[in-house]
């Protein structure tokens, strides 16, 4: 093995040693077998030193750049989930951001992005408009579209929301009508009445979001 690799197997062993140590009083019997098996010093995990943290070995700006990328791929996971995309398919993703270090990131990590969220085409940069029948994944100043055409059936998504959409509505007229009837709030369990409201709030934040999806498929 060159170099390289031989620095890269051995942050993974000590990571790996730290991790199973952390692990361990929580579950003894698997980390003493994994631990057994790697590179280590003594004769058990559970009379080895606890680990201890390196000041040398912090480095707040990568751990700033890699904490960006997981959220960047979390985001477009979160869409593919929502729009239920099948985890095999790829998708188009366009990231827009006017910030100059977040472009430099993105861009600096955007192989390793591309796959492990399968992507088929990542665009990032300033000046790019949102593409037609996308969703959006934003995170703070950054714009994330995923397009959504060729993945889905755009006309039946946008029946189903419509009828998901009519259902919450309904369901939220009768909400509002018992709220606002003020023999039901003031006589009603205070526990009751409060569930009712917190029901109103999660259909209220229910419809929102099928307006958005919504909104999205009309763009």
């Amino acid at each position: 093995p060159n170099i390289k690799s031989k620095e890269t197997q051995w942050v993974l062993c000590e990571v790996l040693d730290d991790a199973l140590k952390l692990l361990h009083p929580f579950m003894p019997f698997i980390t003493e077998e994994i631990w057994q098996k790697i590179p280590h010093e003594g004769e058990s995990i559970m009379l080895s030193d606890w680990p201890k943290s390196v000041r040398g070995w912090i480095d707040k700006k990568t751990e700033s750049e890699v904490g960006l990328i997981i959220s960047e791929i979390q985001a477009i996971r979160n869409v593919r989930s929502a729009w239920q995309i099948n985890p095999k398919d790829f998708v188009g993703v366009v990231v827009k951001t006017q910030r100059d270090k977040e472009m430099m990131v993105l861009n600096k990590y955007s192989s390793y992005i591309a796959q492990i969220a399968r992507i088929s085409s990542l665009q990032i940069g300033k000046n790019i408009s949102r593409p037609k029948e996308s969703a959006a994944a934003n995170i703070g100043r950054v714009e994330t579209y995923v397009v959504l055409s060729g993945l889905i059936d755009v006309r039946m998504e946008r029946q189903r929301i419509e009828a998901a959409l009519s259902d919450v509505e309904r369901m939220m007229r009768g909400l509002e009508g018992r709220l606002q009837n003020m023999d039901f709030v003031n006589k009603a369990p205070k526990d009751i009445v409060e569930k009712e409201r917190k029901k109103a709030a999660e259909f209220e934040n229910r419809k929102k979001r099928l307006e958005e999806n919504l909104k999205t498929l009309s763009e």
